[in-house]
């Protein structure tokens, strides 16, 4: 769930309570890895960041995406709780109700920023977006899927990395080249938004209204 506040004690109970009974009901596993009150739910405050790719690390101006620790301060942190937005706005999901248009616009600005985020891992002046589908899904000889970003079907993540692209090429921030290879566009730095792809130009990505 997305709101503009966090729901009080009373209400998040009530939510994680909820959720548990489906599970029960349908005899689905229960993962506890992640609490439930940071997965359940997430402001407009924290899907900015998410799309802003502020929950990665940045080495020499490269965003360089940790692997999954498995530990319940680093599961509930902050950080990671916006990775989870990325990636729920980015896999495979079902809509369920509510604000349509923010809903869109959410799901349009995670699929540009993780476009970015493959830019930026690569540090190279041309991508390819089997490439970036690669950079995305795991570190050779390191973490993969579950344990990285948690991208485990390649095929849907291409879509994705595909259409975040090709908004890209539209807002003439990259450009088409051969008709399989992009290459990042100099931009203004003006924009309220913006991710530093290593130490390339600036792309920005554009804030969601309220």
């Amino acid at each position: 769930m997305v709101g503009r506040d966090r729901p009080g004690r009373y209400l998040m109970d009530g939510l994680v309570g909820a959720v548990r009974r489906i599970h029960d009901d349908f005899g689905l596993a229960d993962d506890m890895e992640v609490d439930y009150e940071t997965k359940l739910f997430a402001t407009y405050a924290d899907v900015d960041r998410a799309v802003s790719l502020r929950c990665f690390p940045r080495i020499d101006g490269v965003l360089s995406p940790d692997p999954v620790v498995v530990e319940a301060s680093w599961l509930n942190s902050p950080a990671f709780a916006q990775r989870l937005v990325l990636n729920a706005l980015t896999s495979e999901h079902v809509f369920l109700g509510g604000n349509v248009g923010r809903y869109r616009a959410d799901r349009a600005r995670a699929e540009q920023a993780v476009a970015v985020l493959a830019i930026s891992m690569l540090a190279t002046p041309e991508i390819t977006v089997p490439r970036a589908v690669r950079a995305l899904t795991g570190v050779a000889g390191g973490a993969q899927g579950k344990d990285f970003l948690g991208y485990t079907h390649p095929a849907r993540l291409c879509s994705t990395v595909q259409s975040g692209l090709a908004s890209l090429v539209a807002r003439n921030l990259v450009e088409v080249v051969d008709g399989a290879r992009f290459r990042r566009c100099h931009v203004s730095r003006s924009y309220s938004t913006s991710h530093a792809c290593d130490n390339g130009p600036t792309i920005p990505i554009e804030r969601n209204p309220r």
